[in-house]
């Protein structure tokens, strides 16, 4: 005899922040997940995302010479975002048993296999933020206590990358960029 099983109630619950909120969480999420980033740096990072100064957000792979072989990228559209709130659109609701702890589907993916290639390639991770067009960088570097970083050198290798946007923030995506070693 066949059986079957039928599920006649549901229970789902919503988490609704502002996007701004969302933008800020997973960030911070994508920090606390993939480096070591001290509390002084990722609350500097927090205000200036909350001020809408960075436009994206690495967190690089390094080898024991130095050199990058893994990159996972946080980019944040504000002219998207502005667009967004001027429809209407300044909350989110996101269903818990879709974004487990607060977290993007797409993020979560892609920090699941950052995470594992850098303990795999046995790397260290270091993390760097560019500051949305027009700014003034050297003030807000004063403000931060930042200063400008020399340029990441890249390992030899094949370069395989991936990038998600986020379906339900479309003015933020995240990528990743691994090398094929």
């Amino acid at each position: 005899m066949a059986r079957t099983r039928t599920k006649t109630s549901t229970s789902t619950s919503t988490i609704t922040k502002t996007r701004l909120q969302w933008i800020t969480t997973q960030v911070v999420i994508a920090l606390r997940r993939a480096s070591s980033i001290n509390k002084s740096y990722l609350d500097a990072i927090e205000k200036a995302i909350l001020n809408q100064w960075i436009s994206k957000l690495s967190i690089y792979g390094l080898n024991s010479d130095n050199l990058c072989q893994a990159q996972l990228i946080l980019k944040i559209d504000w002219d998207r975002h502005k667009a967004e709130i001027s429809k209407g659109t300044v909350t989110v609701s996101i269903g818990t048993e879709k974004w487990i702890d607060e977290t993007a589907i797409e993020l979560d993916a892609l920090l699941k296999m950052f995470n594992t290639y850098v303990t795999n390639e046995n790397l260290t991770t270091e993390v760097r933020t560019w500051y949305a067009p027009d700014l003034d960088e050297d003030k807000l570097n004063k403000e931060l206590g930042w200063k400008k970083a020399e340029p990441i050198q890249w390992a030899k290798g094949d370069i395989l990358e991936q990038t998600n946007q986020i379906e339900e923030m479309p003015e933020m995506c995240v990528g990743l960029t691994v090398l094929d070693l």
